[in-house]
């Protein structure tokens, strides 16, 4: 990628240099000495740091440093936008309805009324969630009732964190 050097417009394609310069040749690929006369720099590609599971990495505009212009990460806090993105419904889903703790929930939900409303309308809101139309607010309602409503111990709730967690989910949502 390029860099126009007055404008610091980026990322330039080559595409766009010789676009811009039609009367030109230039070597291919391309070497920096080639597109400096004309405004333009090679930009020297660096390894992106490695966001954590908060964060997102955002390529900003190079900097030149001893006359070389040199690709710039910034990692910024994730937007909650951003954060709802990444979760994972499906593998959420399938974890859960394996686990030990989805299984005492069904069974108590057979006995008890209000569980049992708590869980069809907690699956209703995974449904939809899973079909890319998530709605964070009634879905963090209906996991609040489901625990509320269902029995157990400590053992269950860190399953259930965990699948959150393996979701990408625990940022969004809380047990």
């Amino acid at each position: 990628m390029f860099i126009n050097t007055t404008t610091l417009e980026y990322p330039v394609s080559f595409q766009q240099i010789r676009q811009a310069n039609p009367g030109v040749s230039f070597s291919a690929p391309p070497v920096d000495e080639d597109v400096r006369p004309y405004g333009y720099a090679l930009v020297q590609q660096t390894e992106a740091p490695t966001p954590s599971a908060t964060e997102t990495l955002v390529e900003a505009t190079p900097i030149e440093i001893n006359e070389a212009w040199v690709q710039q990460w910034i990692l910024r806090a994730a937007t909650d936008e951003e954060l709802l993105l990444r979760c994972n419904y499906q593998v959420f889903w399938n974890g859960l309805l394996i686990s030990t703790a989805y299984q005492k929930i069904r069974s108590q939900s057979c006995l008890d009324l209000s569980l049992n409303v708590a869980c069809t309308e907690f699956m209703a809101a995974m449904s939809d969630a899973k079909a890319g139309r998530a709605n964070k607010n009634a879905l963090q309602t209906c996991i609040n009732f489901v625990i509320a409503g269902a029995v157990l111990d400590e053992a269950d709730l860190q399953e259930l964190q965990q699948l959150l967690v393996d979701a990408d989910m625990s940022n969004v949502y809380n047990l």
